[in-house]
């Protein structure tokens, strides 16, 4: 199998290059790379044997498919009656900037020329905003339930690029470290800026649920799946040297953030 590697390097410049817009930058924050997921993606595109251009366009595409949506969740929500101006040209322009990315990765698929994937894409991003309404809403009221939505909130995009090429058996690892990333990050985030997407989700569907006790819950989720992802790890159920090695790195990174942070705290 032909799996020469895309540098992750180059993939954030490209990436960093294809987003680039002064006027929007102007006003709103610039988007965060979640380098999680971008890393879990590389690694299951690169060990395929598509051709390097299309193993780039696969990332790229897929990653500001992400990224559109990711900035679509912090267009800010107010009660507000009288907004100032800078306020409304900011949520207007969270707005934009979310459908410009989508926007790139339409043009970039269509270079490629790639309807199957296209097609893919779209159809998860409606899978995704199915589960972002039903957490919107407050529709989920256990907190199994609740998490295992906000997981395919956030990793369905890169699970259903992995059984599009093949690579099922990379999604439960996937899908781990990228949860585990992300309560990671919602739970080092909250404490400085008073504010989560995930904790709010949570908040506002188990009523019964305070949000010190939603930490305690998310810490217990985050130490479980650090030692099944180990344990998937040890127990080779990727026969790819390589790959395993790759996903090790992954892990080692979370934990490093997870224990500097607590040590922090």
């Amino acid at each position: 199998m032909h799996t020469s590697n895309i540098d992750m390097k180059e993939m954030n410049e490209l990436i960093t290059y294809k987003i680039k817009h002064t006027f929007l930058n102007k006003y709103i924050s610039k988007p965060i790379i979640d380098q999680t997921k971008l890393s879990t993606l590389s690694i299951i595109v690169n060990h395929t044997s598509l051709p390097d251009k299309t193993k780039q366009q696969y990332i790229i595409a897929t990653t500001l498919i992400q990224m559109a949506l990711d900035t679509h969740d912090l267009i800010p929500i107010t009660n507000k009656e009288i907004e100032d101006e800078v306020a409304i040209t900011t949520k207007q322009l969270t707005v934009l900037a979310g459908d410009y990315y989508s926007g790139l990765y339409y043009l970039l698929l269509s270079e490629l020329e790639d309807i199957p994937m296209v097609s893919l894409l779209a159809t998860t991003i409606k899978e995704i905003t199915e589960y972002k309404m039903k957490l919107y809403y407050g529709e989920i009221k256990k907190f199994d339930e609740c998490l295992e939505a906000i997981k395919k909130v956030e990793t369905l995009l890169i699970t259903r690029v992995a059984e599009f090429v093949n690579h099922s058996n990379f999604i439960d690892i996937t899908e781990k470290l990228i949860i585990t990333s992300k309560l990671i990050e919602e739970k080092n985030h909250f404490p400085n800026q008073g504010q989560s997407p995930i904790l709010d989700d949570l908040y506002t569907n188990l009523k019964d649920h305070s949000y010190n006790s939603i930490l305690l819950l998310l810490e217990g989720v985050i130490q479980t799946n650090i030692r099944q992802i180990k344990e998937l790890l040890s127990q080779s159920t990727i026969p790819m040297p390589m790959v395993n090695s790759q996903f090790q790195y992954v892990l080692n990174e979370l934990i490093y953030n997870h224990i500097s942070v607590a040590e922090e705290g």
